[in-house]
């Protein structure tokens, strides 16, 4: 694993605990109005919940990189908002490439939808038209840097980003496109405005950077995620074997990607009754016009529905449902307390391995690798925290000097869910600062392996007992010492 990414998780924990209240789910729930109105929100509510989501137009108006920060950190940030799910074009909004653009999109919505004719075609329905010339928005991102020195000959530096999003609609005349104005709905008179910021801590500068600019493209990609026209949603087509179908293409979906499962309750308002993840992708349901000229091209199309695992509430779901994104990036943050090895060293011979356990604390910050390497649930992790200075008890009766230290494990997770139950298995590099009087700071350095049990408790939740053992060496004062691994923790998702 690349030490940036370990370096803007260890700089994610504080942001992270702040932000998580601010990206809370907001309800899925909404009462319809009385009377006729009420009628009309719930054939609303019915057709959004019966169609499929449709990659939008995203236009890019500028990307500033307003401190010339490298490259591949300013890449990074783009990432935040030019996301998978966003077709992505730098032309004008009112130009015939946009117009073209609305035509295609329509006809290829068309097909998925199949709605054609006896030949095949694409029927050219003008509300299809509409709608999918109304997925159309501009963006202005602008990010800066900044770097300062730190401890240890290392630097600490920021990466700060604004996105503006601008959404229009398609002004249609005569069954045609003829020209765009800005939706006034959407946020604050047609734009919303998104800021992020993250840091990183490195002895090499660039690398600092790199970690900043990852960290806050998660908080600003969460963000975007957040904006109801680019959430991910389409009926469920086939419940089978415990997984759900729907035909959502892999050009738009995340592996290990997670959905709630929503339908129609007696009052016409969404309900969630179900959720899992993305286990399986596809190029979709439907060989369309596209997908047949990027087969013409050499490109190999895997035709069918792509499968979600259900973990909560599986035997509710249903096929007629609707599979709808659940916002998320993948990252887990959380806190655990149990016991780990002491921070000890034996009094008669220091060479002597200390064998004990500790009260510990941790904080823990766990990543989701899975769209980046394609390998499901593997988690890059960090845990770190701070650990007692006793050693609960000693082998022998071996008399040793015990110390405060400050714990930190870096690893990876791999991670096996059934249903509600989790079972992980971690592999970890342990590194101890040890913050002893008269002995002065020391260091040691060795591994750990972890195993965990848990339970899924919602879908933002995770609650996990973890056991292990974890052994280090301390270089400056020559000892070996180990212990066992045990603590009770949360996770929760960002």
């Amino acid at each position: 694993m690349k030490s940036t990414l370990y370096t803007s998780l260890a700089s994610t924990l504080a942001v992270a605990f702040l932000a998580a209240p601010a990206l809370a789910d907001e309800g899925e729930s909404s009462a319809p109005a009385e009377g006729a109105s009420s009628t009309k929100a719930e054939q609303s509510a019915a057709d959004d919940m019966q169609s499929s989501f449709e990659r939008p137009l995203l236009i890019r108006v500028s990307a500033t990189n307003s401190t010339n920060m490298p490259g591949e950190a300013f890449e990074t940030v783009k990432a935040a908002v030019e996301q998978k799910r966003m077709d992505v074009r730098t032309f004008a909004v009112d130009s015939d490439e946009t117009k073209a653009w609305c035509a295609s999109s329509a006809k290829k919505a068309e097909e998925n939808a199949g709605d054609t004719d006896a030949k095949g075609d694409a029927i050219g329905d003008l509300e299809t038209l509409k709608k999918r010339c109304s997925a159309v928005f501009t963006h202005t991102l602008e990010a800066s840097h900044s770097c300062k020195p730190a401890k240890n000959n290392s630097f600490d530096c920021t990466v700060e980003v604004t996105i503006t999003l601008t959404k229009y609609n398609a002004n249609i005349v005569d069954g045609k496109v003829d020209g765009f104005s800005v939706d006034q709905k959407f946020g604050k008179g047609g734009s919303l405005t998104i800021t992020s910021s993250g840091g990183g801590n490195s002895k090499d500068q660039a690398a600092a950077i790199k970690a900043a600019a990852f960290t806050a493209r998660l908080f600003a990609e969460r963000k975007v995620r957040d904006v109801e026209y680019f959430q991910i949603k389409a009926p469920i087509q086939n419940v089978v074997d415990g997984y759900s179908e729907f035909c959502v293409g892999k050009d738009s979906l995340e592996l290990d990607q997670p959905f709630y499962v929503l339908k129609l309750n007696d009052q016409g308002e969404k309900e969630r009754t179900g959720w899992g993840k993305v286990r399986e992708m596809k190029d979709g349901c439907v060989m369309t016009t596209e997908l047949t000229e990027a087969e013409g091209n050499g490109q190999k199309i895997v035709l069918g529905p792509s499968r979600m695992v259900n973990l909560i509430g599986a035997d509710n779901i249903k096929a007629g449902m609707t599979a709808w994104e659940m916002p998320s990036v993948g990252l887990n943050v959380g806190a655990q307390i149990g016991v780990s090895n002491p921070a000890a060293y034996n009094r008669d011979s220091e060479i002597e391995p200390v064998f004990g356990m500790a009260p510990r604390f941790d904080l823990a910050v766990e990543y989701n690798l899975a769209r980046h390497i394609g390998v499901s649930e593997l988690h890059a992790a960090i845990h770190t925290g701070f650990t007692l200075q006793t050693n609960l008890f000693d082998i022998d009766n071996k008399e040793s000097f015990s110390f405060n230290v400050v714990p930190t494990d870096i690893g990876v997770t791999k991670r096996f869910q059934k249903r509600r139950f989790i079972f992980d298995v971690g592999a970890f590099v342990a590194y101890d600062r040890w913050l002893g009087e008269g002995q002065g700071e020391a260091n040691a350095v060795g591994g750990a392996v972890k195993l965990g049990i848990g339970a899924q408790l919602s879908p933002r939740l995770i609650m996990r007992l973890g056991l292990g053992f974890r052994g280090l060496y301390n270089f400056d004062l020559l000892n070996p010492y180990m212990g066992p691994v045990g603590n009770l923790g949360f996770l929760y998702n960002i």
